[in-house]
């Protein structure tokens, strides 16, 4: 645990990885997948309120961070109902697919008759995918243009505890052992 002298920035960002877009935390690799398709109904309501932040962002930032590529969820079908009827109530379009229709899309490159459990498909035009080293690059400069260089992000740290002065916050992290 770390307890420094207070600092004067507008904004501090703790990243828990040693560097951001770091290749084992959740920010690293060189794509992330964006579904508004999910058997969990809140996942997918914040993926559907997401959508037109992620826009927002990129008309911000001049860069492309979600690129729509539609998304297609295989799933079982129970699982089939329980992701139609939550990504369905979140607001997204959805077009179910039989696992004929999906081998016909997918000229065979994916044929679901071999499979012992019967299998359909959940297809949404939003989906797609991100870059997280572009998008953080993309969000930290944004972070220092607005707040000038006033932006400490803090490589490495757990957030332990924060607390709430009114007009500041003290931050108590804990730093990772390289």
């Amino acid at each position: 645990q770390q307890r420094g002298a207070s600092r004067k920035v507008s904004l501090a960002v703790v990243e828990s990885s040693l560097t951001p877009a770091h290749s084992r935390s959740s920010s690293g690799g060189e794509s992330r997948i964006f579904r508004l398709t999910d058997t969990k109904s809140h996942y997918a309501s914040m993926a559907f309120e997401a959508l037109p932040l992620w826009r927002e962002l990129e008309r911000q930032s001049g860069a492309e961070l979600l690129r729509t590529t539609g998304c297609l969820d295989i799933v079982d079908e129970q699982s089939l109902e329980d992701a139609l009827r939550t990504s369905e109530s979140a607001g997204a379009t959805v077009e179910t697919l039989t696992g004929d229709e999906i081998a016909k899309r997918t000229q065979g490159a994916i044929n679901l008759k071999s499979l012992e459990t019967r299998y359909g498909g959940i297809y949404e035009r939003s989906g797609g995918i991100n870059n997280p080293k572009t998008v953080m690059n993309s969000y930290y400069r944004l972070l220092r243009e607005k707040y000038k260089q006033r932006v400490k992000v803090l490589s490495g740290h757990s957030l332990i505890e924060l607390e709430d002065y009114g007009s500041s916050f003290s931050l108590l992290l804990k730093r990772h052992n390289p």
